[in-house]
């Protein structure tokens, strides 16, 4: 049976796919942040609380499809889950289309989401300890 930790990061995944900014701002922390490089830049982003919920997806009005598919969802340890799978982004005038892996570190605290981490290598990240074995 998988644990609250998971089926939350489960929620906020598939919150995300459907674009559903009210499910995703319930599931959320007053003090989260979520850093991630986004298709316009590979560079880390950092979007905090709700308004930064909103920042993302005002940012993300071009972008007609946001896909996502994760091929493992796994727990890190009391607090953290690993989310592994593909991501594509196609924009509205078809011109751009993006996608490929990703990687992201769900941080839970009292049954909400505190912080996204968007990993870009994973090999990296188990040699920093971002993420264990």
């Amino acid at each position: 049976m998988a644990s609250a930790n998971v089926r939350l990061a489960i929620r906020v995944a598939e919150a995300f796919c459907e674009r559903d900014l009210e499910t995703l701002g319930g599931l959320i922390s007053d003090d989260f942040e979520w850093v991630t490089p986004t298709p316009a830049s590979h560079n880390p982003t950092t979007y905090r609380g709700r308004d930064g919920l909103e920042q993302f997806f005002d940012n993300a009005w071009r972008w007609e499809i946001v896909e996502g598919h994760a091929d493992e969802v796994r727990e890190l340890d009391d607090a953290r889950v690993m989310v592994r799978g593909d991501l594509f982004w196609r924009a509205r005038d078809q011109r751009l289309r993006l996608g490929g892996p990703f990687s992201s570190v769900m941080q839970f605290e009292a049954g909400k989401l505190k912080r996204i981490e968007g990993v870009t290598d994973v090999s990296k990240a188990l040699a920093a300890g971002v993420v264990e074995a």
